[in-house]
C-alpha cells in the first residue's frame, strides 16, 4: 500500500503546490482513498501490533481530507474548464486496460 500510494500522494501534493485547479479534487480523492483504506483496516481486521498505526493513519487521512474539502480553493467551474470536454479514445482505453489488469492481478491469487 505505502509503496504505491505514498508516492502518488507526494506527486499530488507537489501538483497542488503549483496551484493547478484540478489538483484539490485529485488530492481529495487520494485522501479519501487513504481514509477509506485505513478505516477498513481499523474496523475489519483483528487488532494486532499495527492497530495504533492504523488508527493514526486513519485519523490523519480523515482530518487532512476535511481540511482539503473545507479550506481548498476547489471550484467546479475551474475544474471543468481545465479538463477536456471529450477525452480521447486512447486515453479511455488505456485507463480501462490498466484497471482490468490491476483487478486481474489483485484477484488472480
Amino acid at each position: 500500500m505505502l509503496i504505491f500510494e505514498l508516492p502518488v500522494l507526494l506527486l499530488v501534493l507537489r501538483w497542488d503546490w503549483r496551484r493547478s485547479p484540478v489538483a484539490p479534487a485529485v488530492l481529495a480523492g487520494v485522501l479519501g482513498f487513504f481514509t477509506y483504506y485505513y478505516l477498513s483496516q481499523v474496523f475489519a481486521t483483528a487488532q494486532n501490533r499495527s492497530f495504533p498505526l492504523y488508527m493514526a493513519a486513519a485519523s490523519l487521512a480523515g482530518f487532512a481530507l476535511v481540511l482539503v474539502l473545507v479550506a481548498s480553493r476547489l471550484n467546479a467551474d475551474e475544474v471543468a474548464e481545465a479538463l477536456p470536454a471529450h477525452p480521447g479514445h486512447r486515453v479511455l482505453a488505456a485507463y480501462l486496460i490498466a484497471v482490468a489488469a490491476a483487478l486481474i492481478l489483485a484477484w488472480l491469487p
